[in-house]
């Protein structure tokens, strides 16, 4: 038995913190996970594969569920402790491991007994392989009591570490089993040593805050059951919500077909974690809170601001790297997934957003909520189960399903908006003064050279639909290449692309990794052609490319200190010089704002090298590979001959210095390099050249200081 005596209380760490700690362990335990789906549908292939998913989706009806028991066990041990009774939180701490421990036996007999019926309506061959899944529920209880404890009493390292290790554990011994030749079975058998070993952390994380003493009388836990009830049921809501269209697919669908929905699902799932680590923030914090009478509104909204700007972004890459996406990692047999993807991840941040709304609530011991998400899964089973007949409607009934709990919570419990505007107040009012000033002045900037674009491309801005500068068929070619876009499957980073516009009768197969390497212009602009036209949003790249260049190098003379106007009429020149304006035919190349932007953060990792300013030099060099090769291999010269430069005038640190930045820009290039490669780059062309090629591409030293044939000043002398 596990030994519990008095809490030792420590000083809360922030909120912030908390949430950036447990948000990195939340990425790291997303790519354990991403690996191990990955490594078991190669193994498997898209049948099992399936089993496999509806077969962890069987799990987590009743694993996640038990995090009610987490939540309720945090809310009650930070409310104790915020009111002074630590005696009673250590007390309540043991009887809740106690009744944990006594309530698993008879929880794994029922599943043991429902393993045979379950094989035969998951169309499991083996009943053995369900019983081996099954035998995970022996942690299932007992895992969320100890992780409760530390999450009430805001250990939060303690908590990063628990979701770490279970998935690493999982990984290695799937590795060691599968290299054995056990296929299906050695994924289960991983997952459930991976389950014991995570409880294993917990329980001996858990003994150092409460460690050995002596008993403490058992505290009365009626209440805490009548608020475990509605706790558990909005829980197992939202589990439900985002894990019974698994097992439903799986029942009514082909395994191929369950398969690809499963490998769509690993991804789309990522959208979960990130408001289930704010949620183990937000559940203590918000009980503590309310205990001390304090208001918790702000908490709510930058909850659901920070989680609607994940998941919104996570849908809109998962629109453009979908299909390739999931092609790539799982094979070809699992394809029809990554037609679902982006809206999959939509209607799973929908729930997210529920799962956010139902926390909240539970932890100001509100359960109204509870009650209208669990009608939400009785709706969710009836449609699934009856009305879609493919893959693609699945996911929309579940995006429809979402939206409907997020109106019912806005008409029935009350609007969000007065939190979500209390949580963006909270938000600026973090921002200091000058942080302020500088957003206003920058807005102002920005503003100023988009009249300025606008003024020197009048016509154009006039007739945005009709009518485009630039000399030669580029800009044509462009325009036809983004219509294009939008009616063979969109823009995607990954796998190959079948063009049926060109190539007749038959059409030909293109690789999509050049599209990484011009994602950042013409990514927006693909998706700006959906909106519009492909003249309008090929004009609109090219607008946006000088507006961001002018405002960009505004922001690095400023940053040098020199007054407002000399900015200003930098930005001016930046925009107009000629080479600049000559590249009107091609938009991606008019795009230069991560030049100065580099340079920005090689003057500052000049200033005081750091971590965070070579992450800036990192950052500012993938902006440039995303925008144009050929800007990011000036990225990767210009790190190395500034850093070098710079050195020269230091007298400490110049090894650093070097090193930094030459590390910077050269991990985002190998980063670029490693997705064009699993992307296909050069597989056919680019990188196969003959070496005869390079008396047409190779370099001239001689050019490197002449003036190149018809210039604009010297012309062709």
């Amino acid at each position: 038995m596990v030994g519990i005596a008095h809490v030792r209380v420590r000083s809360a760490p922030s909120g912030a913190r908390s949430g950036v700690l447990l948000t990195a362990a939340s990425a790291a335990s997303i790519v354990a996970n991403y690996v191990f789906l990955l490594a078991a549908g190669r193994v498997l292939g898209s049948e099992e594969y399936g089993s496999l998913a509806a077969l962890l989706g069987l799990l987590s009806v009743v694993l996640i569920p038990a995090s009610a028991l987490q939540m309720a066990v945090s809310r009650e041990i930070s409310r104790r402790i915020a009111s002074g009774d630590q005696s009673g939180a250590t007390a309540f701490a043991r009887a809740t491991f106690r009744i944990g421990l006594a309530a698993t036996a008879p929880l794994v007999l029922v599943a043991l007994a429902l393993a045979a019926p379950l094989s035969h309506l998951l169309h499991i061959h083996s009943v053995g392989i369900v019983v081996l899944a099954e035998s995970t529920l022996v942690t299932a209880l007992v895992f969320p009591v100890t992780l409760g404890v530390l999450q009430g009493l805001q250990r939060f390292h303690a908590l990063a570490a628990t979701y770490v290790f279970p998935l690493l554990v999982r990984l290695v011994f799937f590795a060691g089993l599968a290299s054995a030749g056990y296929r299906l079975g050695g994924a289960i058998a991983a997952t459930l040593v991976g389950a014991v070993a995570g409880t294993a952390l917990s329980i001996a994380l858990m003994r150092e805050p409460l460690g050995g003493g002596t008993e403490i009388a058992r505290p009365e836990l009626r209440s805490f059951f009548t608020y475990l009830g509605p706790v558990a049921v909005g829980l197992v809501g939202i589990a439900l919500l985002t894990h019974v269209d698994i097992l439903i697919v799986k029942a009514r669908f082909s395994g191929g077909e369950a398969g690809a929905y499963g490998a769509a699902s690993a991804f789309a799932r990522v959208a979960f974690f990130l408001p289930a680590t704010i949620l183990a923030v937000l559940f203590p914090r918000t009980a503590a809170r309310q205990a001390r009478g304090e208001e918790t509104e702000d908490i709510l909204g930058r909850s659901l601001l920070a989680t609607a700007a994940f998941c919104g972004l996570l849908a809109l890459f998962y629109e453009a790297a979908g299909p390739g996406l999931v092609t790539t990692t799982f094979g070809s047999d699992f394809a029809a997934g990554g037609g679902i993807l982006a809206p999959f991840a939509l209607a799973i941040g929908l729930f997210s957003l529920a799962n956010v709304l139902v926390g909240y609530h539970l932890s100001r011991g509100e359960t109204r909520y509870a009650w209208i998400v669990a009608a939400g899964v009785v709706a969710q089973v009836v449609v699934l189960a009856l009305v879609p007949t493919s893959l693609e409607a699945v996911v929309w009934a579940n995006v429809i399903v979402a939206a409907s709990l997020l109106v019912a919570h806005e008409l029935v419990i009350g609007s969000s908006v007065p939190a979500i505007r209390a949580g963006f107040g909270t938000f600026t009012r973090s921002l200091d003064l000058r942080i302020r000033g500088i957003a206003v002045e920058g807005g102002l900037a920005l503003l100023g050279f988009t009249v300025l674009v606008c003024l020197l491309f009048l016509p154009m801005v006039l007739a945005i639909n009709s009518i485009v500068i630039g000399r030669g068929s580029d800009a044509t070619g462009t325009i036809w290449w983004l219509w294009s876009l939008t009616h063979e499957g969109g823009y995607h980073i990954f796998g190959t692309t079948h063009h049926t516009l060109t190539g007749a009768p038959f059409g030909w197969d293109g690789d999509n990794g050049l599209n990484i390497q011009w994602l950042v212009p013409y990514y927006p602009g693909y998706l700006a052609t959906r909106l519009f036209s492909a003249v309008a949003a090929h004009n609109l790249v090219l607008y946006s490319g000088y507006v961001l260049s002018g405002a960009s190098m505004y922001l690095l003379v400023r940053y040098l200190g020199c007054v407002r106007l000399v900015a200003v009429w930098a930005g001016m020149v930046y925009i107009v010089f000629p080479w600049h304006l000559a590249r009107t035919p091609h938009a991606s190349l008019v795009h230069l704002e991560f030049l100065p932007l580099l340079l920005l953060a090689l003057i500052a990792a000049a200033r005081a090298p750091s971590l965070v300013r070579f992450g800036f030099v990192g950052t500012a060099a993938l902006g440039c590979w995303l925008t144009s090769g050929y800007f990011g291999a000036m990225a990767l010269v210009a790190a190395g001959a500034f850093a070098v430069g710079a050195a020269a005038s230091l007298r400490r640190g110049r090894a650093l210095l070097i090193g930094g930045s030459l590390a910077a820009a050269l991990g985002a290039t190998l980063l670029v390099a490693l997705l064009s490669a699993v992307s296909g780059v050069g597989r056919g062309s680019g990188f196969n050249r003959a070496a005869s090629d390079l008396s047409v591409y190779g370099v001239r030293p001689f050019e490197l200081v002449l003036p190149a044939a018809g210039n604009l000043v010297l012309g062709d002398r």
